[in-house]
This record gives C-alpha cells, sequence and structure tokens, in this order.
C-alpha cells in the first residue's frame, strides 16, 4: 500500500519541480522580448546550481554507499539542473543591463568556485570525505538559496 515515507517523497519531488517549473513564463518572455530588463539571476543561478549539486550529490552518494534511496535526490533535481541551465543560458543571452549581466559573472564565478573545490577533493581527501563535502555544499546552497 501507499506508506508515509512514500508520500512524503512524492510531496518533496512534486514540490521541487514547482520551484523548477516556476520560472519558466518570465524565461519565456526574456527570450521573446530579447530583454530580461533589471532581473537579477540570482535565482536562476540558484536553481543552476542547485539541481546539478544535488544531482552529483546524489549520485556519488550512489556510487560510494551503493545505497539506492540517494537516487531520489537525482530524481527530484534533474529537471533542475536541465531547466536551470536554460534559464542561465536565455538569461545571458538577453541580458541588456550591464549591472545584471555583472551580478550573473559574479553568482557563476562563485559557482566555478564551488565546483573546483569539489574536484580538488576528490583529488586529495578520502572518497567519503569528499562527499561529505559535497553534501555540505548542496546544503548549504539549499539554505542560501531559500533565503
Amino acid at each position: 500500500g501507499l506508506t508515509f515515507a512514500a508520500v512524503v517523497k512524492t510531496s518533496c519531488m512534486a514540490s521541487n519541480v514547482l520551484v523548477q517549473l516556476s520560472p519558466l513564463p518570465q524565461v519565456k518572455r526574456w527570450s521573446t522580448r530579447g530583454c530580461t530588463g533589471e532581473a537579477d539571476a540570482a535565482p536562476y543561478v540558484s536553481i543552476f546550481f542547485g539541481g546539478w549539486q544535488w544531482c552529483y550529490y546524489g549520485m556519488f552518494a550512489y556510487l560510494l554507499t551503493k545505497r539506492s534511496g540517494f537516487l531520489i535526490l537525482v530524481q527530484s533535481n534533474f529537471l533542475g539542473a536541465i531547466l536551470g541551465s536554460y534559464y542561465i543560458f536565455t538569461f545571458y543571452r538577453n541580458c541588456r543591463h550591464d549591472q545584471s549581466m555583472g551580478s550573473l559573472n559574479t553568482y557563476l564565478t562563485a559557482v566555478a568556485a564551488l565546483v573546483l573545490l569539489q574536484a580538488s577533493a576528490l583529488g586529495v581527501l578520502p572518497s567519503e570525505r569528499a562527499l561529505f563535502l559535497s553534501g555540505l555544499v548542496a546544503s548549504f546552497c539549499s539554505f542560501l538559496g531559500a533565503l
């Protein structure tokens, strides 16, 4: 039958998908108008990085532990990773506001630094520690995205 855990997992996945889809109408308007106005890229970078980060962590944890429960992280964030990539690409192509473009570059520089940190950790730390670090990064970025 239907378990409480299944209801919680389904609810989490559904809420993730709603958050990941919510910017789609706005992003489509950017393409139609050829301009983002004075929009800030932060929420779109958050969806982009959060999606990819949680997919990375879920896959890494699954490969390391062989526990299939971690794959729910991949399943519930893959759409966000793909849509977030589309949002960022569309923002970049249509941004005409220097300050907004500067902010986008700052956010993407921070993302690159976090990716480099985790890639470096893979090379110098035991796998379990590198996994722990990637979980911390994912959790911290989700916390920041909620602010």
